[in-house]
């Protein structure tokens, strides 16, 4: 039996049109008035879909993961995790990714699986990839979740779905981005007109699954090395993202609130330049000798600049001639002040903010970089596997020189030079402790993928100030505990936490793979 929705917005008009005399109702029986698998534009579906999942936890990363890097401090308390503090509105928002984007690809794929039109073979597995993606990333933030029956309440009334272990989602996925790999086929058709993202080029479609396969097969090589080797050589040998032309992004436009970058939109919104400063430890690092600093660092306020006690500061962010832009006198904020500070001038004029041009409502939102691949080949070279006569230290030099031309991507940063690559990299040549360090400022726009490698490899940035350890993991959604309560107390066991534990208690348990002391 087709499972119809029906249109209310037209309903809605109706009964404008028809006040009290719900006779005229029953034309809402015919069924040109109903979407089915059939009459759905499911493509606009789809797009939605990309949307929503490079979009997701965008803001959010700023206000936690981006604390834990030590990417940004703050003297406020909307940024919890520079002082690894809980707040349930902030580490709550994650978990909606079981209610949009898990639910959409989900849905999407049951209804194209139903169909069954060799036609839609591409878009079968762009939806398979989709789905390895949005999983893969929940996983690497809460552990344990709900997998094999999230999102089928409305298909099989699973309304209150169990946690798979990370290891069984692992081990579910990579042999669905296998599969899904294999069966895109360039001849055949796809969602061209709905892809936002890689505009129906089923080779860069291709890169992304592989990119994702090599991702988890690094990211468990530690725990299980026999499972994750034959997947990470697979997905070097047939061709990871290794060009920042095929980078998995969102364009990002200043119109709508929703088509606008979605961190500038909030820092704007939240007032950046009270809240908000580069953290000490990451511009240290950038001054020292980083040609990154001049497209990073959005420079200090200038001191005849009045500064307000309260209120947005909205035209100073947007001013360029406002701030002070000379590297020896950047300076980031200290990182895990427990206190809120007042003296807003201050903090203005004596801290760095972050450059505008990377937050711009136009900046594209970036959820996979070549720059990642590069270091993820030189990990799986160190540890003996068959990177196809790819080097560490090839890899390594290759992974700093796309980060450096990532940037050339945000309109108004200023370019930089091959030769200001050169330099960097004779004075910082390949080594262990290198290749983590640049992992961990390659990776400063995907703050959760930096939190993510932080965990798994390293490297051990400074102790916070107030003596607390980097936390592990988000706690799950404070709702679960009530909503889900079996299933909940269940993935606590598995997870080792006891039943009692408190939501900021489960900041120190540790998911699958990160069994880095």
């Amino acid at each position: 039996m087709k499972k119809l929705i029906y249109l209310h917005g037209l309903a809605l008009c109706l009964l404008a049109l028809v006040a009290c005399n719900t006779d005229a109702l029953t034309e809402m029986d015919d069924p040109k008035y109903m979407v089915t698998d059939e009459t759905a534009d499911i493509g606009m579906l789809f797009s939605n879909l990309e949307v929503t999942y490079t979009r997701r936890s965008a803001l959010t990363a700023l206000r936690i993961p981006a604390g834990y890097a030590k990417y940004y401090a703050t003297h406020s308390l909307i940024m919890p995790g520079d002082r690894y503090q809980y707040d349930g509105q902030y580490f709550n928002e994650p978990w909606d990714l079981f209610s949009n984007e898990g639910k959409m690809v989900i849905h999407l794929l049951n209804v194209l699986e139903r169909q069954n039109d060799p036609a839609m073979a591409n878009n079968l597995a762009i939806l398979k990839i989709l789905k390895g993606a949005v999983f893969s990333w929940a996983t690497d933030v809460y552990g344990d979740i709900p997998y094999s029956e999230a999102g089928t309440a409305y298909l099989d009334g699973v309304l209150l779905p169990p946690f798979d272990t990370q290891e069984s989602i692992y081990k579910a996925i990579l042999p669905l981005l296998d599969e899904a790999c294999a069966q895109l086929d360039p001849s055949k058709s796809v969602w061209t007109k709905y892809d936002v993202i890689y505009k129906g080029n089923i080779t860069r479609w291709k890169q992304f699954g592989y990119s994702l396969m090599l991702r988890m097969a690094m990211r468990m090589a530690a725990v299980d090395p026999a499972t994750a080797r034959p997947y990470a050589e697979k997905a070097i040998a047939q061709g990871v993202i290794l060009d920042n032309a095929d980078n998995f992004s969102i364009p990002c436009v200043d119109n709508q609130n929703s088509e606008r970058n979605p961190v500038a939109y909030g820092m704007i919104y939240n007032d950046p330049e009270k809240y908000w400063k580069l953290g000490a430890d990451f511009v240290d690092a950038l001054k020292d000798n980083d040609p990154r600093a001049k497209v990073i660092l959005g420079g200090r306020l200038k001191a005849d600049k009045a500064v307000p006690n309260s209120g947005i500061m909205n035209t100073y962010w947007w001013d360029d001639t406002a701030w002070e832009y000379d590297l020896d006198r950047q300076q980031g904020y200290p990182h895990g002040q427990d206190v809120q500070v007042t003296t807003y001038e201050l903090i203005q004029k004596d801290y760095t903010r972050p450059s505008r041009y990377l937050f711009d409502y136009t900046s594209p939102v970036v959820r996979l970089a070549a720059h990642e691949m590069y270091f993820c080949i030189a990990k799986a070279n160190q540890l003996g596997w068959n990177t196809g006569g790819r080097t560490a230290e090839a890899m390594y030099n290759e992974g700093v020189r796309a980060n450096m031309s990532f940037y050339s991507a945000f309109p108004g940063t200023e370019d930089i030079t091959g030769d200001e690559t050169d330099t960097y990299l004779a004075l910082r040549p390949y080594s262990e402790a290198n290749l983590l360090r640049e992992l961990w400022i390659a990776n400063y726009l995907d703050p959760f993928q930096a939190w993510f490698y932080l965990r798994q490899w390293g490297p051990d940035l400074t102790p916070n100030i107030n003596g607390v350890s980097m936390p592990r993991r988000i706690p799950y959604a404070s709702s679960e505990q009530t909503r889900n309560e079996p299933n909940y107390l269940s993935a606590l066991s598995q997870m080792g936490m006891p039943a009692d534990v408190t939501l900021v208690g489960q900041f120190t348990y540790r998911c699958w793979w990160d069994v880095r002391k």
